[in-house]
């Protein structure tokens, strides 16, 4: 549906432009043969002293941006022998004050009692019929920009001018009912701050059509606050503001960089003493501000565009020169409201609908954009349900990787009993000072490393696949660390007790974790050196606990590296001659954090520790 009403108003409002620009002139007759302005410094001229001031030749259409002057504009009508009714349009319909003086016949002066003018409250007023030339004067007073467009036709060309204005509400009413609707549907679906500020904006953009062109005067009455010109400027104001938002919010799309987010701030916040401004009354200072902070807005928007669009092109190619060009029109806009630039000839009756135009323009790339982001979001299914498919390949690959690894475990496990077995069966019948006796303690040692490094690889297995169960009782540190030294190295292992130790945790993990510390020392340590495993009062989390720490004097291969030391696997090149896998210390720590611990290497005086904490029963 959403993509049917983008293609649809990418049709329809060409459409209207075309409708626009070449039969809108096609029954219009120019009447006018000179205009000409004054510019009244103070506002307070009467129209005896303007009629002896320089006036200079205007266009159709002229800006003088935002000043505080009067502007006198002279219209000279040339009928020829036509003496019907003509009809003086001026636009923009939201003017603070439009004064008509009687026309000057042939250069003379007017009728009595006319020179004080005559109050216009609408757009058009009706002229009287006489043939030949006539001369007309305004004075226009407003707050707002200063631009202006008079025309001046005949009844039948009012007509005809009307009718056709007619059809273009018609179009822009058909066209801003589907868009808000749309936009609805997007906001109720998509929950997205970027399409809340679009109907905003939009809706803000329609309101200043139609008070541009005096609609809303004409729908709720000449003296109504909604169709006075101090809620028109207001509106101008939010329609800058909102689109001010909605294009940060467009370009958040495409990674705004922190710089560019920090900019936006800095304008957002600019914008906040303008709306005060113009609160206290003083509209044309805030209009002024207002149109100045979009202006500054725009020339930032576009290098930013650029940038943006040509570092990473997330969407059609088509989509940042539409964008470009938008920012640029908007621009250009900006200058002509502020009196920088010449407006062309028909800039007052296509001002508004632009804005109408480039909302609709947006929303339509809005629409680009979201179907671009769902063609992302089928791209990023898709790669999910790939890495999902791939995960569920790995999970069944180290399923059975981990069941042959059990395999083969258990499998050694039976050869190396037998193999120790016969040695050891073999050892006692061999006299101990014999050199076969030497080979079978060899044969030993080697069986007890290998059991050692499957029992290892198993424990790693069961870490890996979370399959460690602890089970916590109450029992002596200090018995513990006493068998452990008594079967492991009693001769090179020196014990150091503050006191006995009563820990509540597993008592298995425990017991792998201080014999993998303890191997590691006594394997790495240097030859003939002591290895201490110490026991020492400490507190952790504000309770009582004890510190356990394995110390070795460091062998030929060095000091371990600390940020390498608990990896798994991690070997440092001194430590390849020994039989091991790189697993002893990474069990510990692994381990370790089971019981809520850490081992923590430091080294002190050229040795290496090991140590964790355990809290006390």
């Amino acid at each position: 549906m959403l993509n049917s009403s983008a293609r649809f108003l990418t049709c329809f409002f060409p459409a209207v432009w075309i409708l626009i620009i070449f039969c809108g002139p096609l029954h219009a007759q120019e009447l006018v043969a000179e205009r000409a302005i004054f510019r009244d410094p103070t506002g307070e001229m009467t129209f005896e002293q303007v009629q002896e001031k320089p006036f200079f030749q205007a266009e159709k259409v002229f800006g003088e941006g935002f000043t505080r002057s009067a502007i006198w504009l002279r219209v000279t009508v040339d009928s020829g022998k036509d003496d019907r009714p003509l009809v003086l349009r001026v636009l923009p319909a939201t003017f603070d004050e439009v004064r008509l003086f009687s026309p000057v016949h042939d250069g003379t002066a007017p009728p009595p009692g006319t020179t004080s003018g005559k109050l216009l409250s609408e757009a058009t007023e009706l002229l009287d019929g006489q043939a030949g030339r006539r001369v007309y004067y305004l004075r226009i007073k407003t707050s707002g920009s200063m631009l202006v467009s008079t025309t001046v036709e005949t009844r039948e060309q009012f007509y005809r001018e009307t009718l056709f204005r007619a059809m273009v509400l018609g179009a822009v009413l058909a066209g801003s009912v589907l868009v808000i609707l749309a936009a609805i549907v997007l906001v109720v679906r998509r929950r997205e701050f970027l399409y809340v500020l679009f109907l905003n904006n939009f809706v803000v953009s329609v309101l200043v059509f139609f008070g541009w062109f005096g609609y809303l005067k004409e729908f709720f009455g000449v003296g109504s606050a909604i169709g006075s010109a101090g809620t028109f400027s207001f509106l101008v104001m939010a329609n800058i503001f909102t689109g001010f938002l909605f294009f940060r919010e467009v370009l958040e799309r495409f990674d705004l960089p922190q710089s560019g987010r920090r900019i936006f701030t800095v304008l957002f916040m600019l914008y906040i003493p303008v709306f005060s401004v113009f609160f206290l009354g003083d509209r044309q200072t805030a209009l002024s501000l207002a149109t100045l902070w979009g202006l500054l807005a725009n020339i930032f928007f576009l290098p930013l565009t650029v940038y943006l669009f040509y570092r990473k092109k997330l969407v059609a190619w088509y989509i940042p020169p539409l964008i470009l060009l938008a920012v640029f029109l908007l621009t250009r806009t900006f200058l002509i409201m502020r009196g920088t630039i010449a407006p062309d000839a028909s800039m007052m009756s296509m001002m508004a609908f632009r804005l109408f135009a480039f909302s609709s323009f947006f929303f339509i790339v809005m629409l680009l954009l979201d179907r671009d982001k769902d063609s992302r979001l089928q791209k990023s299914l898709l790669k999910e349900a790939i890495a999902r498919s791939r995960a569920d390949l790995e999970k069944q690959r180290r399923i059975m990787q981990q069941g042959l690894m059990t395999m083969l475990m258990h499998e050694l496990k039976t050869p190396l009993a037998i193999i120790q077995l016969a040695a050891t069966t073999l050892g006692r019948r061999l006299p101990q000072d014999t050199g076969d006796a030497v080979r079978v303690r060899n044969i030993n040692r080697s069986v007890d490393d290998l059991n050692a490094l499957v029992e290892r690889c198993l424990q790693a297995d069961q870490i890996e696949y979370g399959e460690t169960l602890i089970k916590k009782t109450v029992f002596s540190a200090n018995e513990l660390v006493r068998e452990l030294v008594e079967t492991m190295g009693p001769t090179r292992t020196v014990v150091l007790e503050d006191a006995e130790f009563t820990v509540c945790c597993d008592h298995h993990y425990m017991r792998l974790i201080l014999q993998n510390l303890l191997s590691n020392a006594l394997k790495y340590s240097l030859t003939g050196s002591m290895v201490t495993l110490a026991l020492q009062s400490t507190r952790i989390s504000g309770g009582d606990a004890v510190m356990l720490s394995v110390s070795n004097v460091a062998g030929p291969i060095g000091l371990p590296e600390p940020d390498r030391i608990f990896s798994r696997y991690y070997r440092s090149e001194g430590a390849r001659a020994q039989v091991g896998a790189g697993l002893g210390l990474w069990l510990a720590q692994e381990l370790a954090r089971q019981l809520d611990s850490e081992v923590r290497f430091e080294v002190v005086n050229q040795q290496a520790v090991f140590s964790f904490a355990l809290g006390l029963a």
